[in-house]
């Protein structure tokens, strides 16, 4: 048996199909190379972990950055929900035990956070989820594979955080939560980014000094 996976969902940074939110204040060609950036210092961070790292594209094709080793797969299913339940399903098939999902959308989240997520599935049944700031989360971990959590929820509403959590509670697993975490999905998010100082991880840091000249964020 295999013991630890992380399931990356990202999609390739494509300008008009990628961070549309951010489309306020950027051209769709900028807002690409920002989400190309938050990839490549995702996938640097998560290639530090002792996982293995399968990274699930919602497009066809390669998405043209450098894989640090991930494996390649693709996202099959009509919604985000049946997606992940797709990816979770295809991965317990492979034997592993601990599985983690997270996007590519969080910039300065903690490593530890995530190391912090499998250390709450050691005692299985498990759940740990770690809360977005929107009312959705930045990541979902299950020990073994929990069937049900994405039953019946709407992705774009801001209760998909309630919602899951009365899932894995029904299911009977326990349920740990990590602190709360931020995507940045919205030109609001982008001067939290830059108003709190935080050391950036180094493709994202150069398009924010980029768009900081060009913006005044």
């Amino acid at each position: 048996m295999k013991d630890r996976a992380l399931i990356v969902f990202a999609r390739s940074p494509v300008a008009g199909q990628v961070k549309s939110r951010l489309t306020q204040l950027l051209s769709s060609q900028e807002a690409a190379d920002l989400y190309r950036a938050f990839l490549v210092d995702s996938l640097a961070q998560y290639a530090s972990l002792e996982v293995d790292v399968r990274l699930y594209m919602a497009d066809e094709g390669d998405p043209g950055v450098h894989l640090y080793g991930a494996q390649l797969k693709k996202q099959c299913g009509d919604g985000l929900g049946e997606r992940m339940d797709h990816a979770f399903r295809e991965t317990a098939a492979e034997g592993y035990e601990q599985m983690v999902i997270i996007g590519t959308d969080h910039p300065t989240l903690p490593t530890e956070f995530i190391m912090d997520a499998y250390e709450a599935l050691s005692d299985v049944p498990a759940v740990c989820i770690g809360p977005a700031s929107d009312g959705g989360y930045y990541l979902l971990g299950m020990s073994p594979l929990i069937c049900g959590l994405f039953d019946g929820i709407v992705y774009s509403k801001p209760n998909v955080l309630s919602l899951t959590l009365v899932r894995a509670r029904e299911s009977g697993a326990s349920v740990t939560q990590l602190p709360v975490w931020y995507d940045v999905d919205t030109p609001e998010d982008l001067r939290r980014l830059v108003s709190e100082k935080t050391a950036l991880p180094p493709a994202t840091m150069k398009m924010m000094r980029m768009l900081e000249s060009r913006y005044g964020l």
